[in-house]
């Protein structure tokens, strides 16, 4: 700011600036102390707006007084300032296995940053994308936020029919003023796969599959184990044995 007095030299005036918000009187409390920069030769003073300071324009409106006590008055200017909201900011993700089975969880954990907004505030997006598929949220549970480890997360549980292979995840921040970061991307960042046969016998179905040979198995359990594996398999359980007796009896 700069004035001028017949009398006086600028440095010597007395210069009074106040604000406005679009709502509200004229205040002072986010401005500095008004000082004369002699190196640019004018008043100056700082507007530092806190994190709850209302968005939007702001007028100001500047008073010069003189050594005699005289005033200019107000000068009023509208819409000099305008008081925007920070963007949140996306800092990290883990997980807590990278790889995992189907029907099994991994826990992805998700930290964020605000200027304004403390993290527990922000709404999280999170997406995955299978192999040959879209971005999606199926798998995943409610995003919720973990005090205890100062997070947000959400368990990724593949179903029993979940697309195998490695999956690429997306992170979306929202804040309470509705700012969004962009979506950090991160390719193949979990990998989905099957479950192994649950029986003691696996080395037996595992040999099976190595050697390109058929098991043939009266254990119903092993027969299940083969069919969700992908794995050859002829199941002669007690159903499948009866309905043999029953077509050869049909020969008497």
């Amino acid at each position: 700011m700069n004035t001028t007095d017949a009398e006086d030299g600028e440095s010597s005036h007395t210069v009074v600036v106040q604000y406005r918000a679009t709502s509200g009187g004229w205040k002072t409390s986010y401005l500095s102390t008004v000082w004369y920069d002699s190196s640019e030769s004018r008043w100056e003073t700082n507007f530092t707006p806190t994190t709850s300071a209302i968005t939007g324009d702001y007028d100001i409106r500047i008073m010069v007084n003189d050594t005699d006590g005289s005033s200019t008055g107000w000068s009023t200017y509208s819409d000099v300032l305008t008081v925007t909201n920070n963007n949140p900011l996306f800092q990290n993700y883990t997980l807590s296995r990278d790889s995992v089975e189907r029907t099994n969880t991994t826990i992805i954990s998700v930290n964020s940053t605000d200027i304004e907004d403390v993290e527990s505030l922000h709404t999280i997006t999170i997406e995955l994308r299978s192999p040959d598929g879209s971005w999606s949220t199926d798998d995943l549970s409610t995003i919720w936020y973990n005090s205890s480890s100062s997070s947000w997360e959400t368990n990724f549980t593949p179903s029993t029919t979940a697309e195998l292979g490695l999956y690429d995840l997306r992170i979306m921040v929202n804040d309470t003023d509705d700012a969004t970061t962009n979506w950090s991307v991160y390719d193949d960042a979990v990998t989905v796969s099957s479950n192994p046969p649950i029986l003691t016998d696996y080395s037996v179905i595992n040999y099976a599959k190595e050697n390109g040979m058929i098991l043939i198995t009266r254990d119903t359990e092993s027969g299940q184990a083969c069919e969700e594996n992908n794995l050859p398999c002829i199941l002669l359980d007690n159903e499948a044995i009866f309905k043999i007796v029953t077509e050869k009896l049909q020969n008497f």
